[in-house]
């Protein structure tokens, strides 16, 4: 049994650490893109606002970007209405498995208590992999693409 301790102590050192930098990489992809709202739908799949560049989508448009900065902060700025609101984020691996996974992402807007809960992984989109944001509320599906790539 004594034989064992020293490999089993490295193998959990290193899957700690494995861990720690899979979280680390999720915060790191979060903050290389500019995220753009890709659209707001119904329950029922129905698309009620689109972004900009999908206007034939919906009857209403709105031009809403999203970014994450490295101090667990986030911007998010409506274009179309000219106004902005600011908070803190925070990232939760999913309980899976799988190399790909998705992570809880939990938004609290400044003067705000709740947090404001979606899911930030990578889906199918247009035959290529993409980042994806995806906030459910009572009543809509809020979708954010990965845009842009920040330098």
């Amino acid at each position: 049994m004594k034989k064992h301790l020293p490999v089993t102590a490295i193998f959990f050192l290193v899957f700690c650490f494995s861990g720690c930098n899979l979280q680390l990489q999720a915060d790191c992809e979060i903050v290389k893109y500019q995220w753009e709202m890709e659209s707001v739908s119904n329950l029922e799949g129905d698309i009620i606002v689109s972004n900009l560049k999908q206007s034939d989508l919906a009857g209403s448009q709105c031009d809403l970007v999203l970014q994450f900065n490295k101090d667990n902060t986030f911007l998010l700025s409506d274009k179309t209405n000219n106004a902005v609101w600011n908070g803190t984020y925070g990232l939760e691996r999913a309980n899976t498995s799988h190399p790909c996974t998705s992570h809880k992402l939990s938004m609290v807007f400044e003067n705000e208590e709740s947090a404001f809960i979606g899911v930030y992984g990578t889906r199918l989109y247009n035959n290529s992999e993409i980042p994806s944001i995806l906030f459910q509320t009572d009543d809509y599906i809020l979708s954010f693409l990965a845009y842009e790539k920040i330098p």
